[in-house]
């Protein structure tokens, strides 16, 4: 049996460690990792390989030869990239007709190959995936499995309120001759391009869930965290260093490394051939590129990742900011915000939050909104400064709330509209694509692997514009086309920006304000209203569901959250989009958006809901006669348990944004989120759907406890 060996990638999120070591050459515990791979694949007696190579391959020729560990070695260059399928395509040749191993060569691995190989010829399947459990898995392929141990479902790296499962796929395959039926020539990948085309034919995927280690060194957290498992929690040190007898604790240090007398590291990754003078201090979370020469007596601040071949004199202070992991920017994106809590919001911080918003946007125009408070203004011009590093053009839009921010995206055609709000607690930066909703996964993805970026090398003159586009732009669009309101009396209730906006638009088209009118309310952001009649209120989602039944005739798009009412009320069937989609899918529905903005702009439905009282004659409640009844009741609830996505698919069924179960009476929709989840449950009656949210609250309480 032989197996084809991944090892052309550049990991680019490891540099400067991957600047002159090409990923599966990064020792760990002072072994490469893809001599670790090999003497994995003999002691399961695979005695051949192919290495697909692409970035510095003549380094990893060089140093396995053809022949490590037992296992004869064979070389596939790819001039371009070929994508996981590709690369395998392109072995097609060397494997013969026997089944194979797809393997990755810079990802740790113990899994029991031999089992897994077994298991395959018996569920005779084209492919057999090894699965593992992931406490964070959104930075991998999820996966769904039936009864029988089949794929059922899988998402690439999907975002965090659409995670249904913490299986996640290896990348670790046993594959058949079959497979090549289903891989095309050029460049394409298993997961995006064959699995689907896969099982749309009728065949079936294996899986094989291996509880061994696994790792995949993607970052220097993970790095580091190898190491100190392959070296027993000691420090892992290569070849040809000098270091002094004590102060190196729980580090990574390479080949050829020199540290001065009376130095300190601490947990950090010290790169080959550096120098380090005496009385160095490198704090917690430091990466030192190659070649680097440290003087004496410096300081090396927490976090700080210093470019290969830097030269640092004697007495330096170097200092980055407060070093932020990228799974500490994961934590801080929540339900479409970036928040932070104020003491964290530093300039500095705010500069890198910016220079990462727009490098992961790919620079363009951005458009930036702020509620017009102190903070608020701080923290905009630190974000400005990050984001005039990449982007050509900075929209400044003035004060507002985010229901403008959305629009501005989308009416400017911005790469990136970000609204800012700040109290005494916590800064929140809220982002909006040009569709006017929060941007794609592959922008999260981008913009958490991009914070902390260096700055751009060469000074770019950012153009700088303004516009109150409140007052200049949302104002006319909110009351662009609206049916005269006179003689509708109108109280509003709340005395902030999105409120005073909505009164001003309603009195520009003949409402009356006053005291004792129908009374709306629409929320601080400018997305949710609320409205009473004569002790009858409606809540937004009820808002929706007359807009659609009496006023609303074409196809339109919907949060995937909507209560099932709305769909039924439809006139054609809806396009659903999710919080942060994860493809290409949901383009059309994302685009859609724009064509009925009074299901996502309060002061819009407000016009439109007044117009339908003015025309028809009726009361709010006269009108919810032929609206189906419905209640909705939502919580959250608050757990760090690591094993939080482990119970999803105990809760319900994929849908959308999270799992979803159908009740006799109702259904509950559980979606993951930062520190949690949020529980939103429908029923005919409010106090059915309370009853709904208690029972799913205790259910998942219980499955945690109980390990489940």
């Amino acid at each position: 049996m032989k197996a084809i060996i991944m090892a052309g990638g550049e990991g680019r999120r490891l540099r400067p460690i991957t600047d002159t070591i090409p990923k599966p050459l990064l020792p760990i515990g002072g072994v490469p990792t893809i001599v670790r791979i090999l003497s994995l694949l003999r002691s399961h007696g695979i005695g051949e390989a192919a290495i697909t190579v692409g970035y510095l391959s003549d380094k990893i020729i060089s140093t396995l030869g053809a022949s490590t560990q037992g296992v004869e070695l064979t070389y596939l260059s790819e001039e371009t990239p070929l994508g996981t399928a590709g690369g395998v395509k392109n072995a097609e040749s060397f494997i013969g007709d026997d089944d194979f191993i797809v393997i990755s060569g810079d990802a740790l691995s113990e899994c029991d190959l031999s089992a897994a190989i077994d298991r395959r010829k018996k569920m005779d399947a084209p492919v057999l995936m090894i699965l593992t459990h992931c406490s964070e898995p959104g930075e991998y392929g999820v996966v769904l499995t039936d009864g029988d141990g089949y794929v059922s479902g899988f998402c690439e790296k999907p975002s965090l309120s659409s995670t249904y499962s913490d299986l996640i796929n290896t990348g670790i395959y046993v594959m058949s001759k079959r497979i090549f039926d289903f891989i095309p020539e050029g460049k394409c990948d298993f997961s995006n391009d064959v699995f689907p085309k896969l099982l749309s034919s009728g065949e079936k995927i294996a899986t094989f869930t291996d509880q061994s280690y696994w790792c995949d060194i993607g970052d220097f957290s993970s790095y580091k965290q190898a190491n100190l498992r392959y070296s027993n929690g000691k420090n892992s040190v290569g070849k040809d260093c000098r270091l002094p007898p004590e102060g190196v604790n729980g580090s990574v240090i390479l080949n050829g490394v020199k540290v001065g007398r009376r130095s300190k590291i601490e947990s950090s990754v010290i790169c080959s051939n550096t120098i380090i003078g005496d009385g160095t201090n490198i704090l917690r979370d430091c990466v030192i590129g190659h070649g680097c020469v440290i003087g004496d007596n410096c300081v090396i601040s927490e976090g700080t990742v210093l470019p290969s071949g830097s030269e640092i004199p004697d007495g330096s202070f170097i200092r980055q900011g407060a070093p932020v992991s990228p799974d500490k920017i994961r934590e801080m994106l929540d339900e479409g915000a970036f928040r932070t809590d104020i003491r964290t919001a530093s300039p500095s911080f705010c500069v890198r939050l910016g220079l990462a918003l727009a490098t992961a946007s790919g620079g363009g125009r951005i458009g930036i909104m702020t509620d017009g408070s102190q903070n608020s203004e701080r923290v905009s011009s630190a974000l400005l400064r990050g984001i005039g590093q990449i982007a050509d053009e900075a929209v400044i839009l003035g004060h507002g709330f985010e229901a403008a921010a959305s629009y501005a995206g989308a009416e400017l055609g911005l790469g990136l509209s970000l609204f800012v709000r700040s109290d005494d607690r916590q800064t929140s930066v809220t982002i909006y694509d040009r569709d006017g909703l929060y941007p794609t996964r592959d922008f999260e993805r981008k913009f958490v692997s991009s914070f902390g970026a260096e700055k751009a090398k060469e000074e770019k003159k950012m153009r700088l514009s303004h516009i109150d586009f409140l007052n200049e732009a949302y104002l006319p669009f909110v009351v662009s086309n609206r049916c005269p309101l006179e003689g509708i009396r109108v109280t509003v209730k709340n005395e902030d920006c999105a409120s005073r906006l909505m009164k001003e638009a309603l009195e520009g088209v003949g409402a009356m304000i006053c005291d004792n009118g129908i009374k709306l309310s629409l929320s601080s952001d400018g997305f949710s209203l609320s409205a009473e009649q004569d002790g009858f209120i409606l809540d937004d989602w009820h808002i929706k569901a007359l807009l659609l039944r009496y006023l609303i005739r074409d196809k339109v798009s919907l949060p995937s959250s909507v209560p099932s009412v709305l769909l039924d009320l439809c006139r054609k069937n809806p396009y659903i989009y999710t919080l942060c989609p994860s493809g290409e899918s949901e383009s059309e529905a994302r685009k859609n958006v724009s064509a009925f903005p009074e299901l996502l702009h309060g002061a819009i439905a407000a016009a439109e809901l007044l117009a339908l009282i003015s025309v028809s004659g009726k009361s709010l409640r006269e009108l919810c006669v032929h609206i189906p009844s419905f209640a909705l009741s939502s919580s959250i609830l608050r757990t760090n348990d690591r094993r939080r996505f482990s119970i999803l698919t105990s809760l319900g069924t994929p849908s959308g944004d999270g799992v979803k179960t159908e009740y006799e009476k109702g259904s509950v929709r559980v979606i993951p989120r930062n520190g949690g989840y949020t529980i939103i449950a429908e029923a005919a009656s409010g106090e059915y759907a309370e009853e709904l949210i208690s029972l799913s609250e205790k259910e998942i309480l219980a499955l945690l406890r109980n390990g489940k």
